[in-house]
């Protein structure tokens, strides 16, 4: 049985398969998207704490109590190892900007999947 969970207006939707977390789906348009987060990545770290193997009431924690951009590092089939910076919805809400921010992103060679 796989859990899964939304991340807060995010449009991202991570869930547990095996020892990984893996992003199950991104709304079209969303933070997410736009940032660059795909279905089928592989998260490898949240905010550099590393989340193989961990347990998803704790991910689902974490995620729901970060203010301003949250750090997420993936594996991605064929373009190895990616950095993603993912403004929180609710702090542009709280400030009055309706748009996403979004932070630029690096690359580095990797693995090509961890499976």
């Amino acid at each position: 049985m796989s859990e899964s969970f939304q991340v807060d207006r995010s449009g991202l939707t991570l869930g547990r398969e095996g020892v990984f977390v893996r992003v199950q789906s991104v709304e079209v348009g969303s933070a997410a998207d736009q940032v660059g987060l795909r279905r089928g990545d592989i998260v490898v770290s949240i905010d550099s704490e590393n989340v193989v193997a961990s347990e998803l009431p704790s991910i689902r924690k974490h995620m729901a109590t970060y203010d301003d951009t949250i750090e997420f590092v993936v594996v991605r089939a064929g373009e190895g190892i990616l950095r993603r910076s993912l403004k929180n919805p609710k702090a542009d809400l709280l400030s009055g900007d309706n748009k996403s921010s979004l932070q630029n992103d690096t690359r580095s060679d990797g693995p090509e999947n961890p499976e």
